[in-house]
C-alpha cells in the first residue's frame, strides 16, 4: 500500500512493506497534486436545519432584563416563590421521563 499526500511545499509518502511501515518526508515544489472529484449535497432538511441553528446563534441564552427583575426583588425583599406552582411542574417532569406512569 503507497499514500502519497502532496502539497505545494511537502510531498509525504508512506509505504508498507512486509509489515513495516516508513514514512518520507521530502521537499518538492514540482509535486503535482492529483485530487478526486467528490461532491456533497445537502437536502432540504438539512438546509432548514442550518438556516434555523444560525437563528438560534442571534438570540441570547440568557434573558438579561428577566435576571435583572429577579435579581432586584430578591435584592428588595420581594421575590415570591410559588411553591405550588414549582411542585406541579415538578411533577409534571417526572411524569414526562421514559419508563414512568
Amino acid at each position: 500500500m503507497a499514500i502519497k499526500i502532496s502539497t505545494s511545499l511537502q510531498t509525504v509518502q508512506v509505504h508498507k512493506s512486509s509489515g513495516k511501515e516508513k514514512a518520507e518526508t521530502a521537499k518538492n515544489t514540482s509535486a503535482q497534486t492529483v485530487t478526486q472529484g467528490d461532491s456533497l449535497k445537502f437536502t432540504e432538511t438539512a438546509k432548514e436545519l442550518k438556516q434555523a441553528f444560525a437563528a438560534l446563534d442571534s438570540v441570547p441564552v440568557i434573558n438579561s432584563d428577566r435576571v435583572k427583575q429577579a435579581r432586584d426583588a430578591i435584592s428588595e425583599g420581594t421575590y415570591q416563590v410559588d411553591a405550588e406552582k414549582i411542585a406541579e411542574q415538578m411533577v409534571q417532569f417526572e411524569k414526562s421521563l421514559p419508563g414512568t406512569s
